[in-house]
């Protein structure tokens, strides 16, 4: 909200494709914990982050 009232650009395609995301991935989360032990949820993590940070930066 306060990129908002500074004026501030905001990408909204970008808040229209996180957006769903973040609530998809919230629900998604715990269930995944339940059948996947701990090491492995977190490589799983660890494994999409980087390639999101990837994608990021090819461009």
């Amino acid at each position: 909200m306060t990129y908002l009232a500074l004026k501030v650009g905001v990408d909204w395609r970008l808040v229209a494709v996180e957006v769903p995301a973040v609530l998809i991935d919230s629900f998604l989360g715990p269930a995944l914990n339940r059948y996947m032990n701990e090491k492995a949820l977190k490589t799983f993590v660890a494994v999409v982050l980087l390639g999101i940070g990837l994608y990021y930066v090819s461009g």
